[in-house]
């Protein structure tokens, strides 16, 4: 059977209760003890909620940054894999030769064969200036767009590789 307290009202049990607390000894030491550890299992509470959204930001940031790291890893050793199959052909001794005598056909035939081995779009040979060389296009040759890789070839004579995506 609940007190009777509890059967009053909403304004009158908060009125009763307060009387209780304010006339009996046995509440005022049940308040004094009850209510500092109420306090404490909510900010307890409040902490370990904000711990956790924390923590979960966190590792979220952590795991994304980690996923980036291993793609940019894997695409600059893409880049660099490609890079070394370029310097192997344009040092090959059949290109050379075949550069040296202005062979079209036995350049674009090796050129078709990197292209088919390695994945390629396209493989283009160009002179200092972007234009296209050493085709045997019956149109005129295209130019390629002169960016930070060509004028890095031009000016220090370094080798590199670039990737452009274009829209189809």
């Amino acid at each position: 059977v609940p007190p009777s307290w509890c059967k009053r009202g909403n304004g009158k049990v908060w009125a009763s209760v307060k009387r209780k607390i304010a006339t009996s000894l046995r509440y005022k030491l049940l308040v004094l003890v009850l209510f500092p550890m109420i306090m404490v299992v909510f900010l307890t509470v409040g902490f370990v909620v904000y711990w956790s959204q924390d923590f979960s930001q966190n590792q979220l940031l952590r795991r994304v940054h980690t996923d980036l790291n291993v793609a940019h890893a894997s695409f600059v050793r893409l880049q660099n894999d490609y890079l070394n199959q370029l310097e192997r052909l344009a040092v090959s001794h059949a290109f050379y030769t075949a550069f040296a005598n202005r062979d079209v056909n036995r350049i674009q035939d090796q050129l078709l064969v990197m292209r088919k081995t390695t994945g390629f779009d396209f493989v283009n040979v160009t002179d200092l200036h972007g234009r296209w060389i050493l085709t045997n296009q019956a149109a005129p040759a295209g130019v390629s767009k002169l960016g930070p890789l060509h004028r890095q070839v031009v000016t220090w004579g370094k080798s590199g590789v670039d990737i452009e995506v274009y829209s189809a």
